[in-house]
């Protein structure tokens, strides 16, 4: 970046500043010092990140209008860029600008997590006991009833339809994949799961 706008001008970018013929500021930020608070409207050029730390920003969508995310490495971002249907501005042709859209899961299981999310506290996730036990719960239900639980389906309906902050979402995505893998956990209502899959349906 020194080589394109000179070692002062870097600099000064760290700050914040306008560059000659631009009236937008543009700054550098680190993913120690970049805040979700800053300026609306802005967009992000992401440089090297991975899709987990992609996703983090994600989480900025109140304040973010787009961000660009810069491969450094094959498939680096293919994840991050699949769950937003993101546009490859390096596409040779129209077919191949658009990235492959996540398709979303059943809609008995995004009525199912519509649900938690509205009843939940959002500001915490479900690290609360009884939101974490009424997850559960939901996950029981869902799977005992051949419900297909595919993470990245339910982490695309979280993030991007019902706005979960990446770290709660991921915190659900830990107990699906535990229940895929063969495993269990403790706690939720182990019994009279029915009614719960009846009333999404009914929805």
């Amino acid at each position: 970046m020194e080589r394109i706008f000179g070692t002062e001008n870097i600099k000064a970018l760290f700050k914040g500043a306008k560059l000659k013929d631009v009236s937008t500021i543009i700054k550098i930020e680190t993913t120690r010092t970049i805040s979700d608070i800053s300026q609306k409207n802005r967009i992000i050029v992401a440089f090297g990140l991975s899709s987990d730390e992609l996703n983090v920003y994600d989480d900025y969508y109140y304040y973010c209008k787009a961000i660009i995310a810069h491969q450094w490495s094959p498939n680096s971002v293919t994840d991050w860029a699949n769950n937003w249907g993101a546009i490859n501005i390096e596409a040779k042709n129209v077919k191949e600008e658009t990235v492959t859209k996540i398709t979303l899961p059943d809609i008995i299981i995004q009525r199912a997590f519509k649900e938690l999310t509205d009843s939940i506290n959002r500001a915490t996730g479900i690290s609360h006991p009884n939101d974490e036990q009424q997850c559960k719960t939901y996950l029981r239900a869902l799977k005992k009833y051949n419900y297909d639980l595919n993470s990245k389906e339910i982490f695309a309906f979280l993030t991007r339809e019902l706005h979960w902050d990446t770290d709660d979402a991921k915190d659900v995505i830990k107990l699906i994949d535990k229940l895929n893998s063969g495993g269990y956990f403790k706690g939720g209502q182990k019994t009279d799961l029915k009614r719960h899959v009846k009333r999404w349906s009914e929805k």
